[in-house]
C-alpha cells in the first residue's frame, strides 16, 4: 500500500500490513438526529501516523482519511485521479512532472504548498530518519544518493511557486501517478514538526490536509476522527468515526451477534458461521502471503534447504485452516495483476523436498538444528504456522519452533533482527506489478530476506519502464523464477480475498486495494431496521 501497499486493510479473512501485521475491523452503525457515526475496532493501536514512517495497514487505514497525496485511487477503476493535485503533466520525454496544486489548506487553516511536498520527500529520503519506505522514491533524480549518505541534497523534487511541484526521474516510469498516492509521499508540516518534536502526531498538533481530522486518540482505547472543515474534496456524510483497539477478534465478532456490527475481518470459524448471511460479502484482493527466509543465515544459507522447505509447503492445507477462500499460491504476483503467472514457483512435492534436504547433508532431516518460524499474533497466523509445522516434521522430519510475537515486536525483529525464518504478507501499495516485484530488489527497505540479485534488479528496473506489456509479462515471469524457483528467497503461501460482512444500510465501494475512504461512504435508510 503497502502495503503497500499491502496493503490489506479492511475486509480481509487474513488482513496484514504492507509488511504485513495482521488487523481486523469491525463497525457499528449509529443514526443519531445529528448525522451518522461509524465505530470500528482495530486489533491494534496504530502504531504511527508519520506518513513517512508508516509501514502497516492500521495506520494506513487512518492515514489514508487523514491526510491527501497528489493524486488518491479511483475506487472503480484502481486508477490514479487527482487530490491534492489539479493536474500533472510529463515533460523531457517523461523525465520530468510538473504537478499543479489545488488552492488547499490543512486542518489549522494554513494553506497547503509545493514546499510541504519537498519537505516531506526529503525527510523520507534522509538517512536520519530511516525510513523503510525511502525506496519508494529511488525513480527520482538523486534520491538513492541522498538516501545512502552519497549526497547531502536532494535534487530530484523543486518547486516554482507556491503551488507548482516539479518532479525530475531517472528514467520515465509508467506508475509514478500511483506512487504519489501512497501514505509515505503525502506532504507533512515543518513547521508543526520543529515545534512539537515527537507529539506532532498526537490530536493537540497534528495537522491534516485530509477529509478528516484526527481530533482524539486515547493509545490503546480509542481514536477519533471528524470531518476537516478545510477538506478540498465532497463532504463526508459520516460525522463522526470511532475506532476501538480490541485484541481479540472472537470479541469483535460476538457483537455481531447484537446487530449492529458493520463488518468484521473473518477468521475461519466466522467464514464457516456466516458464509451463508445475506450479509456476507467477498472480493478479490491484491495480497499476498509468504514464508520469508534469510539467505545470509545458517541454515536457510544453503539455498538446497531453502527449496525442501519450499518443496514441503501443502498449500491446500494451510488455506483449508483458514476457512477455504484464499487462493493457494506458489507465485508472487497476485490475480488481476498484470505479470501473474501462476504456473511459477516450487508445488507441493514431498519426494522433492526430502532429495533436496539431502543434497544439504541432512537426510531425513538428521542433524538439521532447531529453527524459529517468527510470526505476529494472532489466531490465523497461528492456524498457518502449526500447519506449517506439522508438515515441515511429516515430510522433511526437523523441528521448527513457533514464535509468535507482538505485532510492534514482531516488526522490530524483523526489520532489526532478521531472522532465518519468518511468515509475512504484502498487499499492494498501488495496482501496478512493480509494487510486488520491487519488493525484493536489493535496496528495498521491506525486503528482510538478504536476497539481492544483480539480474533480479535489472529485470525490475527494466520492466518498469516498459509500457508493451506482452514484454513485461515475459520480464515478470522471469524475475519471479529467479526469485522464487533459482534462489528461493521466499516461498508464496496463497493470495488473499476481502472477506466482510456487511449491513446493507451502508454503502462502500469495495476495491482489491482494500483503500477505504470515509467520505465516500453513504447510507440508505429504508434497508435500516428500526
Amino acid at each position: 500500500m503497502f502495503f503497500c501497499r499491502f496493503f490489506a486493510r479492511l475486509f480481509g479473512a487474513l488482513l496484514l500490513t504492507s509488511v504485513l501485521s495482521m488487523i481486523f475491523f469491525s463497525c457499528s452503525f449509529h443514526y443519531e438526529k445529528e448525522g451518522e457515526v461509524l465505530r470500528f475496532a482495530i486489533s491494534t493501536e496504530p502504531p504511527t501516523l508519520d506518513p513517512n514512517l508508516a509501514t502497516d495497514s492500521v495506520s494506513h487505514f487512518l492515514l489514508t482519511n487523514l491526510q491527501c497525496g497528489l493524486t488518491r485511487f479511483d475506487t472503480d477503476t484502481l486508477k490514479p485521479i487527482p487530490c491534492l493535485a489539479e493536474s500533472w503533466r510529463y515533460e523531457d520525454g517523461g523525465t520530468k512532472v510538473v504537478f499543479r496544486l489545488k488552492s488547499a489548506f490543512w486542518s489549522d487553516g494554513k494553506p497547503l504548498t509545493a514546499y510541504d511536498f519537498i519537505y516531506s520527500w526529503r525527510r523520507l529520503l534522509s538517512p536520519e530518519l530511516g525510513s523503510e519506505y525511502a525506496y519508494f522514491l529511488y525513480d527520482l533524480v538523486g534520491a538513492y544518493e541522498f538516501n545512502t549518505g552519497k549526497i547531502n541534497y536532494f535534487p530530484g523534487v523543486t518547486a516554482e511557486g507556491d503551488r507548482t511541484l516539479i518532479v525530475y526521474l531517472k528514467k520515465p516510469i509508467v506508475y509514478l501517478p500511483s506512487i504519489v498516492s501512497f501514505m509515505v509521499t503525502f506532504p507533512v508540516r515543518q513547521d508543526v514538526i520543529e515545534r512539537c518534536g515527537e507529539r506532532w502526531v498526537e490530536p493537540e498538533c497534528y495537522p491534516e490536509v485530509g477529509p478528516f481530522v484526527l481530533k482524539e486518540w486515547k493509545h490503546e482505547y480509542k481514536v477519533v476522527l471528524e470531518p476537516n472543515p478545510y477538506w478540498v474534496g465532497k463532504k463526508p456524510k459520516v460525522k463522526r468515526v470511532e475506532l476501538y483497539v480490541v485484541s481479540d477478534p472472537s470479541t469483535a465478532m460476538n457483537l455481531y451477534v447484537f446487530d449492529f456490527i458493520y463488518s468484521v475481518g473473518l477468521f475461519s470459524l466466522a467464514i464457516y458461521k456466516f458464509r451463508n448471511s445475506p450479509d456476507f460479502i467477498t472480493s478479490p484482493a491484491l495480497r499476498g502471503f509468504y514464508v520469508g527466509f534469510n539467505i545470509n543465515k545458517k541454515p536457510f544459507n544453503d539455498v538446497h534447504v531453502r527449496r525442501a522447505f519450499a518443496y514441503a509447503v501443502d498449500r491446500n492445507a494451510v488455506v483449508k485452516a483458514l476457512g477455504g477462500i484464499q487462493i493457494p499460491a506458489t507465485s508472487w504476483i497476485p490475480p488481476g495483476m498484470l505479470g501473474h503467472n501462476p504456473s511459477v514457483g516450487l508445488p507441493f512435492d514431498p519426494k522433492r523436498a526430502k532429495e533436496e534436504l539431502a543434497l544439504a547433508g541432512y537426510p531425513d532431516g538428521r542433524g538439521f538444528p532447531a529453527v524459529k518460524l517468527y510470526f505476529n499474533h494472532s489466531p490465523e497466523n497461528r492456524k498457518i504456522s502449526e500447519v506449517l509445522q506439522d508438515t515441515w516434521r511429516k515430510v522433511l522430519g526437523v523441528n521448527v519452533v513457533l514464535e509468535s510475537m507482538e505485532w510492534k515486536t514482531f516488526l522490530y525483529t524483523v526489520v532489526n533482527e532478521k531472522p532465518s525464518l519468518f511468515r509475512l504478507g504484502w498487499g499492494a501499495d498501488f495496482p501496478d506489478p512493480h509494487n510486488f516485484m520491487d519488493l525484493f530488489t536489493s535496496n528495498s527497505g521491506n525486503n528482510h530476506t538478504g536476497f539481492a540479485d544483480e539480474e533480479y534488479d535489472r529485470i525490475i528496473s527494466i520492466a518498469s519502464q516498459t509500457h508493451d506489456e506482452t514484454k513485461r509479462q515475459e520480464l515478470y515471469t522471469r524475475a519471479q523464477k529467479i526469485l522464487l524457483e533459482e534462489k528461493v528467497a521466499i516461498v508464496p503461501l496463497f493470495w488473499g480475498v476481502n472477506v466482510g460482512l456487511r449491513k446493507p444500510y451502508i454503502k462502500i465501494k469495495h476495491n482489491p486495494l482494500d483503500v477505504i475512504y470515509f467520505d465516500e461512504i453513504d447510507f440508505d435508510f429504508s434497508k435500516m431496521k428500526r
